[in-house]
């Protein structure tokens, strides 16, 4: 997930090179995780190498056939090379298995604690179910459990919040974060 997390990080700082190669480390490092390959799809399409990008996602999803974000970006690569009719068939049954868009649950669960309402911790583990490797949903999760005093799962979130997170200047707020909900689990 490092590895993966690490691609994407590079990928977003237009460094394709280096992130080619924390993609490659990561499937290397763990053939399961089936993230790094939408992660290197989504560097070939970027670096122009559409067919390599469309072995890539077909490769993800063929392992994990309900797969939204490798199904998405599948659809988008047949698109570019052509093939729309495949595309469509993708995109229909990802309207099926995705009925509600993306950070429909977040939202909901944002607007929940606003009011004070911290069963909003179901809206976010929706969206965890949906993505469990977006580091803000269990950021959110973590405060939804915190409020009412459950600080041991909200220390489990903001753990898996820091290790999903791509980007070193989040991994370091987070872990100050949970150094200081440590601290005040410690008794003085």
């Amino acid at each position: 997930m490092y590895m993966n997390n690490r691609a994407a990080e590079t990928l977003a700082q237009d460094r394709l090179d280096d992130a080619y190669w924390w993609a490659r480390g990561a499937i290397a490092q763990d053939p399961g995780f089936i993230a790094s390959y939408n992660t290197l799809g989504v560097i070939f399409r970027l670096h122009g190498q559409l067919e390599a990008a469309r072995r890539a996602f077909a490769f993800a999803l063929e392992r994990a056939p309900a797969d939204t974000g490798s199904m998405h970006n599948l659809a988008q690569a047949l698109t570019a090379l052509g093939e729309e009719a495949r595309a469509d068939v993708l995109r229909r049954k990802l309207a099926q298995l995705q009925p509600r868009p993306p950070f429909h649950f977040f939202e909901r669960g944002r607007a929940a604690m606003g009011r004070g309402d911290y069963r909003a911790a179901a809206l976010f583990s929706k969206e965890i179910e949906r993505d469990p490797y977006y580091h803000e949903f269990h950021f959110w999760l973590a405060q939804a459990y915190f409020r009412p005093g459950q600080v041991g799962q909200a220390e489990r979130q903001l753990t898996l919040a820091m290790e999903a997170s791509g980007a070193s200047a989040e991994r370091a707020l987070y872990a100050a974060k949970l150094d200081r909900l440590r601290a005040l689990r410690t008794p003085h």
